[in-house]
């Protein structure tokens, strides 16, 4: 992910109007879902051969499209709620938040893939958009989305301002590792990962869009940043370590000189997942 912002990031800052796309189809099966990130390909390959895009590229539109792809495990449907509160500083903020109601969701036990674009070109971001509800009549109109990428600010602990760069949001996870069940658990369902990661197998997850003069950089194969992410252990020394599970600290440990593989002090929040007992059906 680092390779990518580092390539990619200054080319994107020095665009002033760009447009985040969200493209979706309705949920799938376990056994349907790589048939559907393929038809997924299938329907973006129309689209990038469609003569409006094909003359954005070539006038040095650039963008990056993303293949995600999430787990539904909501058993029931979630009732929204919003309210407006004053924080610390005297400023007006938007709290959301779900509770899980009586009714059963349809949507339980399927997979959601979808596609994220960021282009540079707004009458480009809607024709997408136009084309897609096309190509995809059982589409949802209003679970696509065109927006304007703007940057967020905050205030850290000391008061500093910080930006956070609205483009970023396409470097994000393909998939969210960490899931809710309807109580607002948080847990890591390694069944459902697998699913994913299966379907996922040998498919691009992001694809640059725009010409090589246009970025002005060398693409990033996603393949190598695979392999150098790879950790080779090339010594003839073996060691054996043992899971230890204590209530302050948890990971492996050499069975010979007690040596901690690493030496992390769990967040609260990572001990809820790992805490979570997820009921079987």
């Amino acid at each position: 992910m680092g390779a990518l912002i580092n390539a990619y990031a200054p080319r994107l800052e020095k665009e002033k109007n760009l447009y985040f796309i969200t493209l979706t189809r309705p949920n799938v099966s376990a056994d349907t879902l790589r048939s559907e990130i393929e038809e997924y390909q299938n329907i973006w390959r129309k689209i990038a051969n469609r003569k409006f895009f094909r003359d954005a590229v070539s006038n040095g539109m650039v963008g990056i499209k993303k293949l995600e792809c999430t787990y539904h495990a909501n058993k029931v449907k979630l009732e929204k709620h919003e309210e407006w509160r004053v924080n610390l500083e005297g400023k007006k903020y938007k709290k959301v938040w779900f509770t899980p109601t009586n009714e059963i969701d349809p949507w339980y036990d399927t997979y959601h893939p979808h596609l994220h674009i960021l282009v540079s070109n707004e009458q480009v971001a809607i024709q997408i958009k136009k084309a897609w509800l096309e190509y995809c009549p059982d589409a949802n109109p209003g679970a696509q989305q065109c927006v304007k990428v703007t940057d967020k600010k905050s205030k850290d602990k000391d008061g500093n301002e910080k930006v956070s760069k609205g483009y970023l949001e396409i470097f994000k996870y393909f998939t969210k590792l960490i899931a809710k069940d309807s109580d607002g658990h948080r847990f890591f369902d390694a069944k459902h990962m697998n699913v994913i990661f299966e379907a996922m197998q040998g498919k691009r997850v992001y694809f640059r869009i725009g010409t090589p003069e246009s970025w002005q950089c060398e693409e990033v194969d996603e393949k190598e940043i695979e392999e150098e992410a790879a950790l080779f252990i090339e010594s003839d020394e073996y060691k054996t370590f043992r899971w230890v599970d204590a209530e302050e600290f948890f990971g492996y440990y050499d069975i010979e000189t007690g040596e901690a593989l690493t030496e992390m002090k769990p967040p609260s929040h990572l001990m809820e997942v790992l805490n979570h007992k997820k009921v079987e059906d």
